[in-house]
């Protein structure tokens, strides 16, 4: 019942139903776990937070549940948060220490508390393992590359997101970005113009290609749609832009 709930995005009540289900089975930890992410939905972050503290444990069933609460413990705005999290994530990597997923997150976690060699180390030993097929790895590395201005590199990374998964908006839009920054107009065109097949309201999409329109006329077609559209969406961001 609490799933139907969920999928209804009725919070408050798949608390309830969770709650009943974990007085019948009070030491089901996956039950534990639907509880606290139902509380944390319904906006009762420290309940949620007490159940999913609950529901982790030193075995591989519980890696998951490790993970996501790192992850929620990671976009909290407190040091405390972000060093429980890079605790909780360590003791995962003990246990499964080639589990790209808490790599992810303890790499976005080092990131939070203004430590990217660290992040930068984790990232790294991600995506060398074996047949690494997770976008966010990549992703997360393209993006902390670029910050460090080793555009080549974060170049790479973010291209890898998109032989992986070629509809991968987040990848393309930042690719064509940074390709658009570093004088690569041209190859930037293709990724703005990949970026719009995506989501063809998208305002940083949008822009970036009416710019180069501008700049190179011999690519052919006309920046003014393409403003038009940005304008259209948000006044506000073409003024700030331009």
């Amino acid at each position: 019942m609490g799933k139907a709930f969920d999928r209804k995005r009725e919070y408050n009540e798949a608390v309830q139903q969770y709650t009943k289900a974990l007085l019948k089975d009070p030491q089901n930890t996956s039950i534990m776990f639907k509880l606290g992410w139902a509380y944390l939905r319904a906006g009762e972050k420290e309940k949620g937070l007490v159940q999913m503290r609950r529901s982790i444990g030193s075995g591989d069933s519980n890696i998951y549940n490790q993970i996501k609460l790192s992850e929620v413990l990671m976009r909290q705005d407190d040091k405390n948060s972000w060093k429980e999290a890079e605790e909780i994530l360590v003791k995962t990597l003990k246990s499964a220490p080639t589990c790209v997923e808490a790599m992810v997150v303890l790499g976005r976690t080092f990131e939070r508390m203004e430590n990217p060699t660290a992040a930068r180390a984790v990232y790294q030993k991600a995506v060398s393992q074996p047949n690494c097929q997770n976008v966010s790895a990549f992703f997360y590395l393209g993006v902390l590359l670029d910050k460090q201005k080793e555009y080549d590199e974060a170049v790479k990374n973010l291209k890898q997101c998109l032989v992986i998964d070629q509809e991968n908006f987040g990848a393309c839009i930042h690719l064509a970005t940074l390709l658009a920054n570093t004088g690569e107009n041209k190859k930037a065109a293709k990724y703005f113009k990949h970026a719009l097949k995506l989501n063809p309201n998208s305002i940083p999409a949008n822009f970036g290609m009416g710019k180069i329109l501008h700049a190179i006329t011999s690519l052919g077609g006309s920046s003014i749609p393409y403003f038009k559209k940005v304008l259209e969406l948000d006044p506000k961001y073409y003024k700030a832009h331009c």
